[in-house]
Order: structure tokens, then sequence, then C-alpha cells
């Protein structure tokens, strides 16, 4: 009598139970069939849809010998393991209690099912194996496991992983580092390169062994320390030649302050290198003494690295290189390393002494010890966060700060760029002379475009073109700035001076007293062109001054009538017409669109006017009897600065509501606004040494905005 027959498959991590909720043991052809047919339609790609047809091929083949055959299949479970190796042992017990036979030819799809042989051979007897692979997917399984079992071991040798691991991974932790200061990212490829360098030629050499055995850890503290007391004091060198002392004339927080962050911002690199090589130091002289007494310099040096961290992203935020939020973000990543690194630290040295004294050191455990810290941490940010002096006022202030450098900033003004943004310009004297600084909106950098020993004073922009008036040639001249292409241009070269420019489109205008008294002059950037727009009376010789540009509208101050009125001249047509008349002074005139605006003592003080060119209607916009001057006109908006509360502050006016908004209100003084689209900024004095305006070289009245959008929502 022939022998009976099962044929088995076999899917150890229940992908049938799973991918169609039918359960093992399957038993029988049909049943196979069926679960077959499901499971290829829930998934085409099982491979155990072809181990179920491979089992029903191997039962068709068999009975068709005329031998009595079985078929079944079992599942274990998606947690493959013990948990799935004692189902499949159940389900087993089952088919041997139902079929009563051992003799089986066993149909599987890889390796993976082929660990549970043992538990199959204790049961029944294998007569076959049939492994169903899909075409190449045997090799490249074998080739799975293999690299799985040499990665095991690589993993469990401390020296191989070292190398593999540890090395890749102190790189990564360099780039991650200089993520947070993307200053020194040059620092990180030379840290890389060192790490990477000095790696290979120990192994190459055998310098690590010879270290070991040769060099004594005194010694090595002693040359670490005395390269860390070098390389420290010429950073504290560089970051007394950092500090102008001119700008500390008084002894105050402010002062104390900005000594501090000078010196620190200019020692800081080389500070952090002579600290990092004495603490390399005690961790080399540790490592000779043995693994075990790594982890008390590791501790030191850890947070050593997170107050470096701290200190230094606080003196960028007081220098106004990056925002509160960034500074925040960046303390609460360099605590969370922290205290993550010394958490583990600690838990390995506190194990260390465990295993030495065979008792607890440690009043809590590991996990006591990171919730504690991470809970400290939190508390401290949110409470530094919360007090932090730049925070938006209770009173409803929503200025921020442009540039806060403890140098003068003046004459600031707004532009665009299609593709780069927003930016602000102004001009700068922290170098020790007037420059012109650019900062976009957003960005944290601020760059000088000028950059000339030389003063440069008065920008003004349109559409990624800056102007300025500028003394290098030994008078004032007017040069021009193209954003995009980083170029500089000279545009008037006359030996007399040429000030206060303004550019629109292709044509820039000044104020140029080459002819004995101040005319207004304009230049076609495109035609290369120059020429005089104003008249030139040489028995009244008037002064014309304070040129302005909006489109082909030119509108600047005129004396030809005795007292300062406002003329404007039309580049298409050349004709000229006058403003405003009368026997009052008018001063600061802007335009923009159709809407001329000054400032005007008719009514015994200064009060802010406008004109409309279209209308021809003139409107009296301030009637305060204090007074309002300075204004700035786009769109809807004025601004002017407005002395109504005993200092200076910034006001907006909405043509179309007829609105008037106080828009400062701090006790200093903030002045020269300028308006463009939804953004004011101005000059503002509230962060001043000490507090009040000296007209010397050591003022330091900083620049700071506003979004209109924000102060009409609040």
């Amino acid at each position: 009598m022939e022998k009976k027959i099962l044929v088995l498959g076999v899917d150890r991590d229940n992908d049938i139970g799973d991918k169609t909720g039918i359960n093992g043991p399957i038993l029988g052809k049909k049943a196979l069939m069926d679960t077959a047919l499901a499971l290829g339609v829930k998934d085409p790609t099982e491979s155990d849809t072809n181990v179920l047809f491979h089992c029903i091929k191997l039962y068709d083949q068999l009975e068709a010998e005329g031998r009595e055959v079985y078929v079944a299949c079992v599942t274990g479970d998606k947690q493959v393991g013990v948990t799935s190796d004692m189902v499949i042992s159940e389900q087993l017990d089952t088919i041997i209690s139902l079929y009563d036979t051992r003799n089986t030819i066993l149909v599987t799809d890889g390796r993976e099912d082929e660990n549970i042989l043992p538990i199959l051979q204790s049961k029944l007897l294998l007569v076959s194996i049939e492994r169903v692979t899909v075409q190449q997917s045997e090799s490249l399984e074998d080739t799975y496991f293999i690299l799985h079992r040499y990665l095991k071991r690589m993993m469990e040798d401390r020296k191989v992983s070292g190398l593999l691991l540890g090395l890749p991974g102190i790189i990564i932790l360099i780039y991650a580092f200089t993520y947070l200061f993307p200053e020194f990212t040059k620092y990180g490829w030379f840290s890389t390169f060192s790490i990477v360098g000095i790696y290979l030629f120990a192994k190459g050499f055998g310098v690590d062994d010879y270290v070991r055995e040769r060099i004594t850890p005194r010694r090595i503290k002693l040359i670490a320390y005395s390269v860390a007391l070098v390389i420290a004091a010429y950073g504290a060198y560089n970051g007394f030649q950092n500090i102008k002392w001119g700008m500390v004339p008084y002894l105050n927080w402010e002062s104390v302050r900005y000594v501090f962050t000078v010196f620190f911002d200019g020692s800081f690199p080389l500070l952090y290198i002579g600290i990092l090589a004495a603490l390399a130091g005690n961790v080399i002289s540790a490592y000779t003494r043995g693994f075990n007494y790594i982890w008390n310099h590791l501790i030191v040096f850890i947070l050593a690295c997170g107050i470096f961290g701290t200190i230094y992203q606080y003196t960028s935020f007081t220098q106004n290189e990056i925002t509160r939020n960034e500074m925040v973000f960046s303390l609460l990543v360099i605590g969370f390393l922290s205290v993550m690194g010394i958490g583990v630290s600690l838990i390995q040295r506190s194990k260390i002494k465990r295993e030495s004294s065979k008792q607890r050191r440690l009043p809590i455990g590991g996990r006591g010890i990171l919730t504690l810290f991470v809970g400290i941490f939190v508390i401290t940010a949110l409470t530094v966060y919360a007090l932090d002096e730049t925070a938006i006022e209770p009173t409803g202030d929503l200025t921020f700060p442009v540039t806060r450098s403890l140098a003068y900033q003046n004459n600031p003004v707004m532009g665009e760029m299609e593709g780069s943004g927003t930016f602000f310009l102004w001009e700068d004297n922290r170098d020790g002379n007037w420059d012109i600084f650019i900062k976009y909106l957003g960005s944290s950098d601020e760059v000088n475009l000028s950059d000339s020993p030389n003063d440069q004073r008065h920008p003004r922009t349109w559409q990624g073109k800056v102007v300025w008036e500028d003394n290098r040639n030994g008078n004032w001249d007017i040069y021009m700035y193209d954003i995009e292409s980083g170029t500089t241009s000279r545009i008037t070269n006359d030996p007399f001076n040429q000030t206060n420019p303004d550019i629109y489109g292709s044509v820039i205008v000044w104020e140029d007293d080459r002819n004995g008294n101040s005319d207004i002059y304009m230049y076609d950037i495109e035609k290369g062109s120059e020429e005089r727009i104003s008249m030139d009376d040489p028995e009244l010789q008037p002064f014309q001054t304070s040129p302005r540009i909006y489109d082909d509208t030119v509108i600047w101050l005129d004396n030809r009538f005795g007292e300062f009125n406002i003329f404007s001249y039309d580049i298409t047509t050349g004709n000229e017409s006058t403003i405003t008349s009368g026997r009052s002074i008018k001063f600061n005139p802007s335009i923009h669109g159709d809407t001329v605006v000054w400032e005007d003592n008719r009514n015994g003080n200064w009060d802010i006017f406008r004109y409309n060119l279209t209308t021809n209607v003139q409107t009296q916009v301030t009637s305060s009897p204090t007074n309002q001057i300075n204004p700035s006109v786009y769109g809807q908006y004025i601004v002017w600065e407005d002395d109504r509360n005993g200092n200076k502050d910034i006001y907006l006016n909405d043509i179309e509501s007829g609105t008037i908004r106080q828009v400062t209100t701090s006790v200093l003084d903030q002045e020269r606004p300028e308006v463009y689209a939804t953004y004011i900024v101005w000059v503002d004095w509230r962060n001043d040494l000490d507090g009040m305006q000296t007209g010397t070289a050591e003022d330091n009245p900083d620049i700071y905005a506003t979004n209109i959008e924000d102060l009409l929502t609040q």
C-alpha cells in the first residue's frame, strides 16, 4: 500500500490572513484554490499566491500518479518569531490528527518560511522541500540574508562599528551643528576632513597604539591644554579688536551688553576651538585609561557645547542677526541635544558605578533624569520667551527691528525686486563712515552695498536699482548699484556737488550746484543722456532742492518766488507747473501715483498737506496744534512723524477712509518714516545707549518697521 503524502504550504508571517481574512490551517484543494484566488485579487504581487498554486500543482501530479495525497497550508502570525511558530505548531497538530500522515512535501517561498524546519522535523517526516521563487528573487533573497548576517556581526564588533557607523555619525552631527550656525559651515568641512584624516593616519601608521602605549594621560593633557591656551588667547585678542570703544561713552546696561556681545562675536570661534582642544585632550587621556573613564569628560564636553551654543545664539539675536523665534527654536534644539547627551552619559556612568559597587548611586532612573532635564529646560525656554524684551508690547506695538547694530542708522527706504522679494535700505556708520546697507524681509543678513572708505548717503531705489550720493571723488556724485548684477556705476562726474537722488524706471533725478545755485537734473539710463529740468534765472538765482519722481512726473522745492513752493515737471511733454503757492514754507515733498504730500507751516505749526494731480484739489491731512513733518506717501497711505505726545511718533493716514492712526508708542523718538506697499519703516531711538539725541557719533538709532495690515487687524 502506498504511503499517504501531505503537500504542505507555509506562510510564516500570515500574509494570507492579513490580506484575505482567511486563517490557517487551510485544508483541501478547493480551499487552497479559493484562498489563492482571493489573495491574488487582493495583492497580485504576493509571493504566497505562488506557494498555494504550487501546492495545488503538486497535489494534482501526485493524485494523477495514483497516490493517496492530501494538501494543506499553515499560517503563522505577523509577529514573526516565537508567536508565529507557536501558531504553526498548533495548526500542524490539527493536520496530523486529521490526515494521519507524517510524510510531507514542504512548499515555501524563501528562507524566511524555512526557518520553521526544526518545528516541522519534530512533528513530520520531510520527503522533499519545494521552494517557489519568482525569477531572480532567490539569489536576491540569499544576498539579503548574507548582508543581514554580516551587518549584525558588524554592529556587535565595536571596532568595526566605530569605523563604519561611529565616524559617519560624528560627521553628521558636525553638519547638524552647522545647520544651526550656517556661518560655521567652513569649520564643518575643516572638522570633517580633519577627523577623517587623523583617523586614517592614526590607523594606517599605528599611531593610536603608539599613543596608548607610550604617551601618558598627564602628557596628553599638558599638550592639549597648551594648544587650547594659545588658541583661546588669540581668540580673546580678536574679540577685543572687534570692539569699537567709541561706541561705549557711558557705563550702563546697553554698553555692557554691547561690549560683551561684540567681544564674544569676535572671539567665539577660536575660543570654542580652544575649549574643544582641551576637552579632546581629556577624552583622549581618559580613553588611554579605559573606555569607562570617558563618561565624566563627555558630560563636561556636551555641557560646554550647550552653554556656548546658547550664548552664541543670544549674541546673534541681540545684534539682530536672527529673530526671536529663531533664537528660541535654536535654544530648544541645543537644550534637547544637551539634555539627551548628558542624560545618556549619566546613565552610563551610573551603570558603571552600580556594577563596581553593586548598589544604586542615582536616586532616580534614566527616564526620570531625562524627564526632569527636559521639563526644566522647556519651562526655562518658555519663561525666556515670555519675558523677552522684544516681545510685542501689551500696548499693541506691532513694530519689529530691521537692524539694531550699535551704530547710527539713518534714512531708511524700502523696495522690491522680482524673484528676490522686499528689502530695506539705509545708511549706516558702523564701519566708521557712512555706507549703504541692504537687508531682505525675513532674512538676518545685512549686506554693505557700497563698501567704500568714503561716505555714501541718502539711498533711493526702484526695482533692483539703488542710487545714492557718494563723496569718494572729493565731491558728492551720484552712483547707482544694480542688485541683480552686483555692479556699481558712476552717474555724474562733474566737479561740483550732486546730491539727494531719486529714481523711477530708467530716470534718475538729483539736485546739482554746478551752476552756482542748486538746480534739478535728470539722467536717462537707457539713453545715457543728462539734462537740467528746472529753470535757471540769472537774476533770481532760485534754489531748487529735494527732487522726487514717480512715472513721468518730477517734483521739487523751489524758492524762485521767495518762499519754498512745490513745482512739477512732465518728462513726456517737457512742461513745468506749480503745485503750491503762497508765503508759507513747504518742505519734504513726496509723490506716489497722483498724490503729492508735504509739510507746511501756514497755520503757525507744521502740518501735512496733500495734492491730487488729477483733480488739482489740495487737502489738509493733519490739524493738530503740534508739529507733523517728514511725510511719505504710497498708494492710499500717508505716514509722518508727529510730536503731539511730547516725543516723535509715527502716524498713519488712510486716504480712502480718512482715518488717522498712531503707529508707534515708544516714549523715545521715531522719525523719518517711509511707506512702501503695506510696510512702514523709520529711524527709531528706543535702544539708544544714553536714551537721547546728542548730535554726535555716539548716537545709535536703529531701523524699525511694521506691517500696516497687522495694524489694521489689531
